[in-house]
């Protein structure tokens, strides 16, 4: 008899989040423009409160655990996703949470190439969650509060031995 091996779930999850992102593209509406809206037809809920959960559910899968951009789906997309972990670093130290939140609630504001782009993600959690008013400014801002955790820190000089 066989034993259900771990990569089985991984390749799951990354199927369906893959599907996810094919559905997102396929639900594009509108003229094409550079921050089309998408909208899901199923619904993943999580805790609004949990920035921790939504990013496991809803950005892992491109962006990876760790946020360095090499989720089990990152593959399928035309544009590579970000790597979240070096945002702080590449603006001179200092986390762009205002850019963040800003991003999760307009998208990036280039034209989608393919497939696995960036969605624009303030409807899409308020459909999928069913959220009441006010509940998804809730989700985005501790959505960007998890990227924020997920910050590669300097790293620490080490101290070395110095003999007298």
């Amino acid at each position: 008899m066989l034993k259900a091996v771990p990569c089985r779930k991984a390749t799951l999850l990354a199927l369906l989040l893959c599907s996810a992102s094919i559905c997102c593209h396929a639900a594009l509406f509108g003229d094409g423009a550079a921050n089309p809206v998408a909208h899901f037809y199923f619904s993943i809920h999580t805790n609004p409160d949990s920035g921790q959960e939504m990013y496991a559910q809803y950005c892992a899968g491109c962006h990876g655990s760790g946020g360095q951009g090499h989720g089990p789906a990152a593959h399928y997309c035309t544009v590579s996703p970000a790597n979240l972990a070096l945002l702080a670093k590449k603006n001179h130290g200092v986390f762009p949470a205002n850019r963040v939140s800003q991003v999760l609630h307009s998208g990036t504001g280039k034209t989608p190439q393919g497939q696995g782009y960036m969605p624009v993600w303030e409807p899409l959690l308020q459909t999928m969650n069913a959220d009441k008013p006010g509940t998804t400014e809730i989700r985005i801002a501790n959505l960007t509060e998890y990227v924020r955790a997920l910050q590669e820190r300097p790293a620490t000089p080490q101290r070395g031995h110095v003999t007298p």
